[in-house]
């Protein structure tokens, strides 16, 4: 059976991007790590981090993509 995913936002954080996946019926989520108009990105904490990975398992979401 093919995957399906889409580009989350990250608006409130990387977690979110996992909840809204879900949320819309997706088994991958896509999303950017920074904006791309820049070269500078903001550090990702160990919080953040955490929340992102916790979210992905609980969620069911196997394959994130950045």
């Amino acid at each position: 059976m093919p995957l399906l995913g889409a580009h989350m936002s990250i608006a409130g954080g990387y977690y979110k991007a996992v909840e809204e996946a879900r949320r819309c019926g997706c088994d991958v989520v896509q999303l950017f790590t920074k904006n791309n108009t820049q070269w500078r990105a903001k550090a990702i904490s160990d919080e953040e981090a955490r929340r992102f990975s916790a979210a992905l398992v609980e969620l069911k979401i196997r394959h994130p993509i950045s």
